[in-house]
């Protein structure tokens, strides 16, 4: 018979109904055969999907018959042997072989493994089902505030990266200033600005780049010598560098 369900027969798809009628309450999606197992039944097995509405009303029978069609003929007139043809909810089995349904136990283990039980959840309900308009609105106002509190400890911490990375792009900056020869005083006080926001980046480099830059390579005549500049003006220098030729007799 699983060979033939497997193959299309019969013509219909078979499904459960009530009491052997064509009052249906879903469709079988699979059979399989069972042999010799201490779990389950010897024979055949069907596998259904009932919705809440559909396990409510298999609860109200305690067995389920079976259909079959001893030798099925199909509409070409081919005889295809015993072919599955549904199932039925029945308090009167034909066979004393049948073992009573045990929905409720199969479906409270499902729960169990899924963690689907609905006793908090119905619970809840209940408790919000006897509150006061008052007593509700103060529940509700507390979870609220909970939520609330959850979503400011986010903000707190993303504002908290925002910084880093913000300060990080500002010494990014300053790296970038200093290699372009711009002095260590005027780029830290823009970078103060950044960092207060003031300014923007794109001002910053406006106003740094009226600044004087720090030019360390100084070449005159045919000597090459590096000084450092900071601490004197271009005419102390000037001066110097005229009193140190004018000694070596090359002026």
């Amino acid at each position: 018979m699983v060979e033939n369900f497997e193959k299309g027969l019969p013509h219909y798809t078979p499904f459960l109904n009530i009491g052997h009628t064509n009052d249906k309450l879903t469709e079988v999606k699979k059979v399989y055969q069972v042999v010799d197992e201490s779990e389950k039944q010897n024979g055949l097995w069907a596998v259904m999907e009932v919705d809440d509405d559909s396990y409510e009303t298999t609860k109200k029978y305690g067995y389920v018959s079976g259909e079959v069609y001893d030798d099925y003929l199909d509409a070409d007139g081919e005889r295809h042997g015993k072919v599955f043809a549904g199932l039925a909810l029945t308090n009167r089995p034909r066979h004393k072989r049948i073992q009573k349904n045990k929905f409720e136990m199969l479906v409270d283990k499902m729960r169990e493994v899924f963690s689907l039980s609905e006793e908090p959840q119905n619970t809840e309900i209940e408790e919000e089902e006897e509150m006061t308009n008052a007593e509700f609105e103060e529940r509700m106002n507390e979870k609220v505030k909970e939520f609330e509190a959850k979503l400011a400890e986010k903000e707190n911490e993303l504002e908290k990266v925002r910084a880093e990375l913000y300060t990080g792009k500002v010494n990014v900056w300053k790296a970038q200033k200093a290699e372009q020869g711009y002095t260590p005083g005027n780029i830290g006080k823009f970078a103060e600005k950044l960092l207060n926001q003031v300014v923007d980046f794109e001002v910053a480099d406006e106003f740094i780049a009226l600044t004087e830059k720090v030019d360390t390579n100084q070449v005159v005549g045919s000597m090459n010598y590096t000084e450092k500049k900071d601490d004197k003006s271009p005419e102390e220098l000037g001066a110097e560098d005229a009193r140190k030729f004018s000694e070596e007799g090359e002026i």
